[in-house]
């Protein structure tokens, strides 16, 4: 009986000890230097379209080799990815185009000008290495003939954990953000 009381004991003590679960979320970059003070049209985001492995609320990150892939159980993202970058490109461009009105899709039909797609084929990176955005996007009119496309394909290189890799992140969806208003 001791033995069984020891165990659960040992049990319940080995739940306390496990780590705090961080989470992050990416941030727009406000660096107040518009594209278009005079572009005043309506941009409406659609849905960010992110990889599988990506989708998840776990941050994946590379192992040592570019074919393993790390899931992190402790440090999460704050809510779902595509959800995330959606919101971040629609406050980088209402920043960097402080005129025009930006919206994100919702099941409601808005009235807009153009639309953005954005598909992300690669979000990841090593924890003190290099982080890296790799996307296509596409810009469409009203009747949802795409005018515009462009492929942006970047890495920046960093020290640092969690924290510095999220930040490096930040700033790629950021020269992203400014790569579409641009073609805007």
């Amino acid at each position: 009986m001791k033995r069984y009381i020891l165990l659960v004991f040992v049990a319940m003590l080995s739940g306390c000890f496990s780590p705090t679960p961080h989470f992050y979320q990416t941030v727009s970059i406000n660096n107040n230097n518009s594209i278009n003070t005079k572009f005043n049209k309506t941009i409406l985001i659609n849905q960010i379209i992110v990889p599988s492995e990506v989708s998840r609320l776990q941050i994946t990150t590379l192992g040592k080799n570019d074919y393993e892939v790390k899931i992190d159980e402790f440090n999460r993202w704050s809510t779902q990815v595509d959800k995330m970058l959606q919101k971040v490109i629609n406050e980088n461009l209402s920043s960097l185009l402080p005129n025009a009105i930006i919206e994100n899709q919702t099941t409601f039909r808005k009235n807009f000008d153009y639309a953005v797609l954005v598909e992300i084929t690669e979000f990841t990176g090593r924890l003190d290495d290099v982080a890296t955005l790799k996307s296509s996007y596409f810009i469409k009119n009203k009747k949802g003939i795409t005018i515009k496309s462009g492929k942006f394909d970047k890495s920046i290189n960093f020290e640092g954990k969690y924290d510095s890799y999220i930040e490096a992140l930040s700033v790629l969806i950021n020269d992203l953000s400014v790569e579409i208003a641009k073609k805007l």
